[in-house]
């Protein structure tokens, strides 16, 4: 019989934050799961705090990478061994509460959802308003792809078949930025698609560690192309749902005036000017940007404002 629920994660250099993660785990009111932990090469002997794991609990299955692929083809191979009937995901220096995947599985099982969304401490879940029809589908997928809501994967829980039949997974990001966002707008976009069944609980069960090695603070994440890949992969999914125009403009201008900031830093600013006026070569992502609107954005700070003023301009 097949577990109940798989938690993929992938391990890197997690260092003592590897137990609180594992633990809260481990130690689930839920215990009908199987921890798929993907070891992506670490290098500070956290693979051996992982193993230690795994030989005292046999819900634990080790998957090792040959070399390093980054969280998003790493979350990919543990989707690919996954056999629980949902599938969740935590990073390898978070931590949740003991409850969280019983009362997701409740859930889940109650309506046959195809996906439960809930909460990351700090995120305000209780943006999921309810099980409305369709129209509060569309409205939460723009928010999310808006980037206004949370875009995090961790509190929430996917069907293993939806997911396989519907071939979503995560982009590499080793090419794509925002690899979360992307993945739930797939989720949400194919929901809305083909009327399944989305559940929510406004809880925050999740608690995400914010440190100075977070991989979303790096260069290399908000690189240039890695965004400019990630607004043509948004784009594109709109041929699963009609998601707004307006919607995918913001999602480019947000992450591009981050994109902005990194390469500023790093670069200096009239590389990136030059960097940035190449945005215009690229049909599809021009067209996604030049739909947003012309006037003031109350969600955008002053400068985001004037940023956006900026790339209306280039294009």
């Amino acid at each position: 019989m097949n577990p109940k629920i798989s938690v993929i994660v992938p391990v890197y250099n997690a260092g003592e934050h590897i137990k609180p993660c594992l633990d809260t785990l481990t130690q689930q009111t839920l215990q009908d799961i199987e921890i798929i932990c993907v070891l992506d090469c670490p290098t500070d002997g956290t693979d051996k705090a992982v193993e230690a794991y795994a030989q005292q609990d046999a819900r634990i299955k080790v998957v090792r990478n040959e070399h390093n692929l980054n969280i998003g083809e790493s979350r990919n191979r543990g989707m690919a061994v996954a056999t629980g009937d949902y599938i969740g995901f935590s990073d390898h220096d978070d931590y949740r509460e003991l409850n969280m995947y019983e009362d997701l599985y409740k859930k889940a099982i109650a309506n046959g959802a195809s996906a439960v969304l809930s909460g990351v401490l700090g995120s305000k879940a209780a943006f999921w308003k309810g099980n409305n029809p369709n129209s509060w589908i569309d409205e939460t997928l723009n928010n999310l792809v808006m980037r206004r809501y949370t875009t995090h994967i961790h509190p929430h829980l996917y069907k293993r078949e939806f997911l396989k039949e519907n071939n979503i997974t995560f982009t590499d990001n080793n090419t794509h930025s925002v690899e979360d966002t992307l993945f739930n707008a797939k989720v949400l976009a194919t929901i809305a698609a083909r009327g399944c069944v989305l559940e929510t609980i406004p809880h925050d069960y999740y608690i995400h560690v914010d440190y100075a090695n977070n991989q979303n603070k790096s260069y290399s994440h908000w690189a240039f192309k890695k965004v400019e890949n990630s607004i043509r992969e948004m784009q594109e999914l709109t041929q699963v749902y009609a998601i707004k125009p307006a919607s995918i403009a913001e999602f480019g201008i947000r992450c591009l005036y981050t994109s902005f900031i990194r390469e500023k830093a790093k670069n200096g600013l009239l590389a990136t000017l030059k960097l940035f006026g190449t945005l215009k070569q690229d049909e599809t992502v021009a067209n996604s940007l030049k739909a947003y609107p012309a006037k003031w954005n109350r969600a955008f700070t002053l400068p985001k404002n004037i940023f956006a003023v900026y790339i209306k301009a280039i294009l």
